[in-house]
């Protein structure tokens, strides 16, 4: 009978040093005893997930990339820990994926928008812009770019940056989210004691 007992968890780091037996693309050479026990192993995990268990799961992708180091477990190991809110251990899994091939617009904006959560601003400003190039109206990853150019002393930049969505056709939502960041940016100019760039936001302060 199969055995009920969970694979040892390893932690995303261990993932991403360890010598894997198998990339991405070696899946053909793989015994086909091995394929099926990982596509078991997977089907284990998947069931996990979709029951909400994202703890529970995480164990079964941690096994698979043991022997399979490819974008798609990559991917899922990120969704579980954005789920649980780890998002630096989310963001090395997706940029884990991203290194594999997963380039998609969707990936990339991912990537972006918990860089500026996690503070990889440097990091963050990358992948937005890209972002924003493949998808230039979609206003969370404007809002987390005017962020994330504020917290790199871009104030200025940021301000304008958000005044593209407070003066366009955006929803009201959209705009009120906007004008909130562009508030918060001129409150933190305004209380930098140290701020020596005589920024001012005349230009950018269109209602």
């Amino acid at each position: 009978s199969a055995s009920n007992e969970k694979p040892n968890v390893l932690e995303p780091q261990i993932i991403k040093n360890k010598t894997a037996k198998y990339n991405e693309n070696s899946v053909n050479f793989e015994s086909s005893e091995l394929r099926a026990k990982l596509e078991k192993i997977k089907e284990k995990g998947a069931q996990e997930f979709y029951n909400g268990n994202w703890e529970a799961a995480l164990p079964f992708y941690f096994e698979v990339l043991k022997y399979r180091r490819n974008a798609e477990s990559f991917e899922m190991v990120g969704i579980i820990f954005e789920k649980m809110n780890k998002l630096k251990d989310a963001f090395e899994a997706y940029e884990n994926a991203y290194s594999l091939g997963l380039d998609s617009n969707h990936n990339i904006a991912r990537l972006g928008v918990i860089a500026e959560k996690i503070g990889e601003y440097d990091k963050a400003q990358k992948y937005l812009e890209k972002a924003i190039e493949n998808n230039p109206k979609r206003a969370d990853i404007i809002l987390s770019y005017a962020r994330c150019l504020n917290k790199q002393g871009e104030s200025l930049a940021a301000a304008q940056v958000l005044a593209v969505l407070r003066d366009s056709s955006n929803s009201y939502a959209i705009k009120k989210a906007a004008e909130q960041e562009y508030q918060k940016i001129i409150e933190e100019t305004e209380n930098n004691q140290d701020n020596q760039t005589g920024i001012t936001f005349s230009e950018t302060s269109k209602k």
